[in-house]
């Protein structure tokens, strides 16, 4: 699922403005999708919920997955 643009970069800026943290940054970006779960016609709400419900620890371990198998 792919954010829009423009709210990309109102969450982005939202960050910035309030001095969040990375992690505060995750946790917005992971409620945006939630939303977009309940909006969302073509995707049952209970797969899109597991997809977005991954804490900010585990993401971090992925990134640095990914970031380390460059």
């Amino acid at each position: 699922m792919l954010i829009p643009r423009t709210m990309l970069s109102v969450i982005c800026i939202s960050v910035f403005v309030s001095g969040c943290t990375y992690r505060g940054a995750y946790h917005e970006m992971q409620r945006e999708q939630l939303r977009q779960c309940v909006e969302e016609q073509g995707i049952p709400y209970h797969e899109c919920l597991e997809r977005t419900n991954k804490s900010y620890d585990e993401y971090m371990r992925e990134r640095q997955d990914v970031i380390n198998n460059r």
